[in-house]
């Protein structure tokens, strides 16, 4: 039963996360240039590489988003670390 529930709550944030996701794609320049952003997606969490300087635009992606789905989703929040070493490091 705890595994059914879960489910539905994991499911519904690893949607949330796909459509984070591809808004902070939009950071990324399109063309032959250098990256700006990389991103690893697993279940219900974001791991965003970026070049120096970009953490504060990303973070801003992710405050809007939020504020647009809390519309739907009244206790929505998402955790977030900037500059972590490692993804180890940012829990």
């Amino acid at each position: 039963m705890r595994a059914a529930g879960n489910h539905e709550i994991q499911g519904t944030g690893a949607g949330l996360c796909k459509e984070l996701e591809d808004e902070v794609w939009l950071l990324q320049p399109q063309g032959a240039r250098g990256w700006h952003v990389r991103i690893l997606n697993v279940h219900d969490e974001l791991q965003i590489v970026h070049r120096q300087g970009m953490g504060k635009k990303i973070k801003e992606v992710k405050n809007n988003f939020v504020k647009r789905r809390k519309e739907l989703i009244p206790l929505l929040g998402m955790g977030w670390t900037i500059d972590s070493p490692n993804w180890a490091g940012s829990h």
